[in-house]
């Protein structure tokens, strides 16, 4: 269980929003720079939350993850730009990260019964692979 989503979880947020912001806030770090921040990446995760970012900091520090990372710039590139949903139904998507948490092409909705629904919008066509 990635760490975002651990502290996402314990707070009663949704872990996979975390899980994105976390991918978003990577991928466009890296357009622009070689080493990541992870105060930097606390504040974006959880915007909302000064404790939620504070236990990410606090979390991070403990496992001995410097506050600047290095990372690959190319292979984050190419592999973190798409979120990866597959429901307990065995359906999968791949959603671009850039319009996952953008409400005009995705919606993930939490329905009164407990199950969640997705909804796309936007979508002009569909390409069977």
């Amino acid at each position: 269980m990635t760490l975002q989503k651990k502290i996402a979880e314990e707070n009663g947020q949704d872990p996979t929003e975390a899980i994105v912001k976390a991918k978003a806030c990577v991928v466009n770090t890296m357009k622009v720079a070689n080493c990541l921040d992870a105060k930097k990446i606390s504040a974006e995760i959880f915007p909302e939350s000064p404790v939620m970012q504070k236990e990410y900091e606090a979390q991070i520090q403990e496992a001995n993850i410097p506050e600047k990372v290095h990372l690959d710039k190319k292979r984050i590139l190419k592999t973190e730009n798409m979120h990866k949903i597959k429901t307990d139904t065995g359906i999968e998507i791949n959603i671009p990260i850039e319009y996952f948490n953008n409400k005009d092409y995705v919606q993930i909705i939490n329905n009164d019964n407990g199950t969640l629904s997705i909804n796309l919008y936007n979508i002009n066509t569909i390409l069977d692979k």
